[in-house]
């Protein structure tokens, strides 16, 4: 089949080549009519034309920008969902802790995306770039048992946007805690809502579970995390030991060990993916990036 060009598009939408162009490129003087002929004639005719164009949506943007730039690409950051994302952008990199946006639009939209999230599942047609999750839990829990905690909990704040962020890590805690000789009755994954009073009773319920060693997913800086186990009386890192995920500059603020997230990495490697699969049909796949765990003062080793 012959491929779609300009002069297809306005000869389907009935109008010249230029207004064409113009709604397209989305710029002024065409009339609202004529844009919306020409957007449906470019989606049936399957049109697609170089901008140069990248559209940013989610969470660390500022970074995901800076190397776009580098890359010789205009990234803007714009609303993935906007429908003239089709005409005005050669792709999307999505940042973000789900994958709902990516979801969607995998289901509405024909232009590549390509997602970075710190957990996820692999997306039809799309390509999925996140930390290793088994990794993670791996590192962490080794350097616990490594201290002779005996006793572990991993403390994950529920995501307003869905009940998938609870899935980060949980699976890869038990299994982990499993392979180094853990029992089942020594290991608690609890989940709080992200608020200050329910962290307290989160972590209330795991000294009643008598552990000494806490991996905790926690980046609120005004918060000290260390006080709230003060206040039931336990030091950190004389009577429990403390590890953090991800490692922000929170953690290295109030001296926490923690499990650093390599987004460098993981976004140059999907700012290549986005860039293959805009040149043509590219096998989607889910990347796992390691991280590494960086130890401060709030592991040590447990009391016997």
């Amino acid at each position: 089949m012959p491929k779609t060009v300009l002069r297809d598009i306005a000869q389907y939408a009935g109008c010249s080549v230029t207004q064409a162009s113009t709604a397209l490129n989305n710029m002024p003087r065409v009339a609202p009519q004529t844009r919306e002929r020409v957007q449906e004639a470019a989606r049936k005719l399957e049109y697609r034309q170089r901008t140069g164009r990248i559209a940013v949506t989610g969470e660390l943007s500022g970074m995901v920008m800076m190397k776009l730039r580098e890359a010789g690409m205009e990234p803007v950051f714009m609303n993935p969902f906007d429908p003239r994302c089709e005409y005005l952008f050669d792709g999307v990199l999505h940042i973000g802790y789900n994958d709902l946006c990516a979801r969607e639009w995998a289901e509405k939209y024909r232009l590549p995306l390509v997602t970075v999230n710190d957990y996820g599942n692999k997306l039809e047609n799309i390509s999925s770039f996140l930390p290793d999750a088994f990794l993670e839990m791996n590192l962490c829990i080794r350097h616990l048992a490594d201290l002779g905690h005996h006793r572990l909990v991993r403390l994950c704040h529920k995501d307003p946007g869905g009940p998938r962020y609870q899935l980060r890590g949980k699976a890869e805690f038990y299994k982990t805690g499993a392979m180094l000789g853990y029992p089942p009755e020594n290991l608690l994954n609890i989940h709080f809502s992200g608020e200050l009073p329910a962290l307290k009773a989160a972590i209330g319920e795991a000294l009643r579970f008598r552990a000494t060693g806490f991996i905790v997913i926690h980046n609120d800086s005004s918060c000290d995390i260390r006080k709230i186990f003060h206040g039931f009386g336990k030091r950190v890192p004389e009577d429990v030991s403390l590890i953090v995920l991800d490692d922000t500059p929170y953690s290295a603020k109030f001296g926490l060990t923690g499990y650093t997230i390599d987004w460098d990495t993981l976004i140059d490697e999907a700012i290549l993916k986005l860039f293959m699969t805009i040149q043509g049909p590219c096998e989607p796949e889910q990347v796992l990036v390691p991280g590494r765990l960086i130890v401060r003062e709030s592991t040590g080793r447990a009391l016997l």
